[in-house]
């Protein structure tokens, strides 16, 4: 009888230690599915303003030779792009220190599909984040593009960072591409930061000398910086 009492009790703590698990995996996977769609920034009224310095390298015509402009890109519209689907148009503006305006540099557009945060430029639609996030998640980035593939990760989720003396309290970090030989150096990655979007981008394509990546032949290298954000 005894015996018999003491399986019950067995069974029943079984039982609710299990209901008791499920349901916290439900909150967390709906907690974070609702946070991690806030990342690519895809509000209509979001504005971020960013230094951007582009580094052209030419060793052969001795070329090197750095240019620096500021950026702004503003979150617009809802519309139908030509597959039928729900974008937001993404105004980007060069800032004119000649005449002190914005002007009008490209549009591309933004938008959620299913699992995927996308981003056209210039016609070619790149999977900029994958949903919902993880550490050490892979994917396709020209998913939805004729290019070959290439392979996107996330390498650091909700960690504080500090940048120009503005701190963001939960931002992930995108490898782009890593590739280092005795010729070649590429860095690329991106970060966004939570209800804000991309805050910062850093991309190095270099042909380099006897894997010196101080001694540059050829490439390019690009920096963006966020410097202030808001709502419109």
């Amino acid at each position: 009888m005894v015996r018999i009492k003491y399986i019950l009790l067995i069974v029943v703590i079984v039982f609710f230690s299990l209901l008791s698990c499920n349901k916290k995996e439900l909150v967390l996977v709906k907690e974070n599915k609702v946070d991690d769609y806030n990342y690519l920034g895809n509000e209509k009224g979001r504005y971020c303003v960013y230094k951007v310095k582009h580094i052209i390298h030419d060793d052969e015509v001795d070329v090197h030779d750095t240019l620096e402009s500021i950026l702004k890109v503003y979150i617009g519209d809802t519309l139908k792009d030509n597959l039928g689907k729900a974008v937001n148009k993404m105004y980007r503006y060069i800032w004119n220190k000649n005449t002190n305006t914005w002007d009008i540099l490209n549009v591309w557009t933004i938008y959620k599909d299913g699992n995927f945060g996308v981003v056209n430029e210039e016609n070619q639609r790149l999977v900029k984040l994958l949903f919902p996030l993880d550490v050490n998640n892979y994917w396709n980035a020209n998913r939805f593009n004729d290019n070959d593939s290439l392979t996107y990760r996330v390498v650091n989720l909700h960690r504080k960072i500090l940048i120009d003396n503005i701190l963001f309290d939960s931002t992930l970090t995108v490898e782009q591409e890593n590739y280092f030989t005795l010729v070649d150096f590429k860095r690329k990655n991106e970060v966004y930061a939570k209800g804000i979007g991309l805050i910062s981008k850093y991309y190095k394509d270099l042909r380099i000398k006897n894997f010196d990546s101080t001694k540059v032949q050829k490439g390019e290298e690009w920096y963006y910086t966020i410097k202030s954000f808001g709502k419109e």
